[in-house]
């Protein structure tokens, strides 16, 4: 396969998924997907537990970045099995630390923080490398393989961005709070949130009010630096795909969380800001460490067709529903259900 014709369908399925999501996700009916009824209750109506298009979002962010992971870390000369144990350990290590930290920074149990997460897989991506070279018994392209999981990573939080739509979260600041200048640069259409059980409805009161469409942003941003960084990749330039995917992604981090309104934390730059910034330096110091071997071009024959082995699949479709369940059963909205039969169609 043309290395290009990937980062040119990359690119034009993110733009369709993207010109429907920024469209429809903040309407009111984008929020639950699904109400499984569990529990009856007087009356005859049931609680219910609600499924939630944040949870798609999450789950498919999480699977698409895997899967490309696989997909290029395979081109490389790395087998499936070495490169699933690696996305494994890695994606288990992420999920634990994103809810740990956002636990320790905002106090609440139930959030989710990729930006600490990815802080926390650089501190040890070093060392997983190792243990997985060490267990499978395999030579690995290091810096190839780094460059992937940056790679993947920032098109797993660039597609996770739509799941922050779809919750309200994550919300910008209202319009009329910035600038005049500040306005005029940002010439975009404004997002409206629906829905009385969006979070940027009943943590800041701002349902429908004219609001900086970040969540946007961010992801046409990180898909911007995601395909940069595949393209150098591709080229045959690891290291440079690694400094850009981590670095732009970190300052835009930094940059966008002057445009938000949700709480973050105290001080004048929050916790996730210095994170994002340390990430930068670290991951240069990763990327200046491990070895980059000359002319190592990627077969994406290989790649795909590791990716398409039935074991992989399973995995992949594993990981869809594991992920799914974790994010997608909402622990702060609830519903009741209630059933009638249509006598007239008896």
């Amino acid at each position: 396969m043309n290395p290009w014709l990937l980062v040119l369908s990359l690119a034009l399925a993110l733009g369709t998924l993207y010109a429907w999501a920024f469209t429809y996700l903040p309407r009111d009916g984008f929020q639950v997907l699904a109400a499984v009824p569990w529990r009856r209750r007087s009356g005859g109506s049931w609680r219910a537990g609600n499924l939630t298009w944040y949870g798609l979002f999450s789950a498919t962010a999480a699977t698409v970045a895997a899967a490309l992971f696989l997909l290029l870390a395979s081109s490389f000369g790395v087998s499936p099995r070495t490169a699933s144990l690696l996305a494994v350990m890695l994606l288990v290590l992420g999920s634990l630390a994103s809810r740990a930290i956002a636990r320790w920074v905002e106090g609440k149990p139930y959030g989710f923080t990729v930006g600490g997460a990815v802080f926390a897989v650089l501190l040890v991506a070093g060392p997983a490398l190792g243990l997985a070279a060490r267990l499978s018994g395999e030579a690995l392209p290091e810096q190839a393989v780094l460059a992937a999981l940056a790679t993947s990573y920032v098109f797993g939080e660039s597609i996770g961005r739509l799941a922050c739509i779809s919750f309200g979260c994550c919300y910008g600041k209202p319009l009329e709070s910035l600038s005049p200048g500040l306005r005029r640069w940002l010439r975009l259409p404004p997002f409206r949130f629906q829905g009385a059980t969006r979070k940027i409805a009943f943590a800041s009161g701002l349902e429908g009010v004219a609001v900086v469409p970040i969540q946007a942003i961010t992801a046409s941003v990180l898909a911007l630096v995601g395909l940069l960084s595949l393209a150098l990749l591709l080229a045959g330039w690891p290291r440079l795909a690694t400094l850009v995917a981590i670095s732009l992604s970190q300052l835009w981090r930094v940059v966008s969380e002057r445009l938000r309104a949700d709480h973050r934390g105290g001080g004048r730059l929050s916790t996730y800001q210095w994170l994002a910034l340390l990430a930068i330096p670290l991951g240069g110091l990763l990327t200046a460490l491990l070895p980059a071997p000359a002319n190592l071009r990627p077969e994406l024959g290989l790649g795909f067709a590791a990716l398409w082995s039935p074991g992989v699949v399973l995995l992949l479709e594993g990981l869809w529903v594991a992920a799914f369940l974790r994010s997608g059963w909402s622990r702060v909205t609830g519903a009741t259900v209630s059933f009638q039969v249509y006598r007239s169609r008896i």
